[in-house]
């Protein structure tokens, strides 16, 4: 069958209108079951129905669709769907912010990125992140008990869920039916994590009707300029309840990705407050140093207070010495809303309070070194390289379209991704990292992303010791 699209011509009015014509419940099945294809297919074999236009179609059907169309639809019509989806002619005027080229690759790195990662990292990260903290400083508000007010379950269970969704996810094409567990061959499952136990994370995480799906669309509108780029609550509730009581993963890329920190930053400041952002800025920082830490043969020292004129002054979170080069390295723990994530005029303010503010602290850290305020803990001697590692991910920060905006910088920084960085650390264990970052920072990759610029330097069995400590805690993995 050829399918014709006019790229001129695509709206997303034209896209919704076509995904409307099914029926809701088989649009949903037929994306799931095509999702589910894609765990061991490399990206271009993905194309023209990329994960991300899937998940845009599934978003389109819970809002748009109904569960009274009699169209069942044929994988071609799921293709036109897609490269409907895919040629959607922007509507963003000329010379506005939206325009940019900043602008316009925030948005796209932030829609596709995501689909292009692995979720083990997501997975790992959240028992490291939460359950090994050092302890050094008191947190506020986050502790065992009000995780497991928060998660419905301790982190290590609702991880253990989370993992039992997303492999019955993938082998039934999208589906988790709660009645499995009546089963007897889950009964060994039920010793490990209570039934009550998953049930709980399920309803508190997961879960979420169509009428509760709509709502959370309307009370994150889209920009009118940009309405392929809306919030798709699939992001934060990945299943949807159907009528016969079973839960669909239209895309079930994005269950594993639930419990990580980063996606439960919203979700734990919306419950606790400002107090919640704060322990996880606290909780990063430490998290960032651990990691760091379990680089061979590296001396890592903590943020040092030091005086100018009268007033205490900090310095960066972390100094690692590795490899014969120091590292300063600056930790920020807050997450890019989502009008930033699209490139509107708020993208430009975020960077400069982030990055912008991490470069600043940089370079106050380097004078101070250079100065001798900092006493004898840090060499004076080899050479330096700035560090901003970010919850968060950090596509596009080290290219020349956001140095443009930020302060310049004393000594070569790198902008790097907490995923970025613990790839960084696994290489570290079998190579040393120094010389790296050196030849990464003296070269055009300075302003690519840091993990294609570490891809040549990983091998298939590098591993992360932080996250092979966190998968031997997890039940059900």
């Amino acid at each position: 069958m050829e399918i014709r699209v006019d790229p001129e011509r695509t709206t997303y009015a034209m896209f919704k209108n076509e995904v409307r014509r099914f029926n809701q419940q088989a649009l949903l099945e037929l994306i799931a079951t095509k999702c589910s294809a894609f765990q061991d297919e490399e990206v271009m074999r993905w194309s023209p129905t990329f994960p991300w236009a899937l998940a845009a179609t599934a978003q389109a059907s819970l809002i748009y669709g109904n569960a009274h169309r009699s169209t069942v639809p044929r994988e071609a019509d799921l293709v036109q769907c897609c490269l409907l989806y895919t040629n959607i002619t922007p509507l963003e005027s000329v010379g506005s912010l939206l325009a940019t080229p900043l602008s316009m690759l925030t948005r796209i790195a932030f829609e596709q990125f995501p689909y292009q990662e692995s979720g083990s990292e997501e997975v790992a990260r959240a028992d490291a992140f939460f359950n090994a903290y050092s302890g050094r400083k008191s947190l506020e508000i986050i502790s065992e008990e009000t995780l497991q007010e928060l998660l419905g379950a301790s982190v290590t269970e609702a991880v253990g869920v989370g993992l039992l969704l997303h492999g019955g996810a993938y082998y039934n094409r999208g589906y988790f039916d709660p009645g499995w567990l009546d089963q007897a061959n889950f009964a060994d499952v039920l010793e490990v994590v209570p039934r009550h136990t998953i049930e709980n994370v399920i309803r508190a995480h997961y879960l979420i009707d169509i009428p509760g799906f709509r709502a959370k669309a309307a009370n994150a509108p889209a920009n009118p300029l940009l309405p392929q780029y809306t919030f798709n609550p699939l992001t934060e509730r990945p299943f949807i309840q159907m009528p016969d009581g079973r839960a669909l993963a239209p895309v079930p890329h994005l269950i594993t990705r639930k419990l990580s920190p980063i996606e439960l930053y919203y979700a734990g400041i919306k419950r606790f407050g400002e107090a919640f952002a704060r322990d996880m800025g606290e909780l990063f920082e430490d998290y960032v140093g651990r990691q760091f830490g379990a680089l061979q043969h590296a001396s890592v020292h903590p943020e040092i207070e030091y005086r100018v004129k009268k007033s205490a002054v900090k310095t960066v979170d972390w100094f690692v010495t590795v490899g014969g080069c120091l590292l300063l390295v600056e930790a920020k723990a807050s997450r890019f809303t989502l009008g930033s994530r699209i490139g509107d005029e708020s993208l430009e303010a975020q960077l400069q309070k982030t990055i912008g503010k991490a470069y600043t602290q940089i370079n106050r850290t380097y004078q101070a070194l250079l100065d001798g305020q900092l006493g004898d803990s840090v060499p004076r001697d080899l050479p330096v390289i700035g560090i901003v590692t970010t919850l968060d991910s950090a596509y596009g920060m080290n290219g020349t379209f956001v140095r443009k905006i930020l302060p310049d910088a004393n000594i070569p920084v790198l902008v790097a991704s907490v995923r970025e960085v613990e790839m960084l650390v696994a290489i570290g264990q079998r190579e040393d990292i120094g010389p790296i970052l050196e030849r990464i920072v003296s070269s055009e990759q300075e302003t690519w992303h840091l993990g294609p610029a570490l891809s040549e330097h990983y091998q298939q069995g590098d591993k992360n010791p932080l996250h092979e400590a966190a998968w031997a805690r997890y039940p059900l993995r």
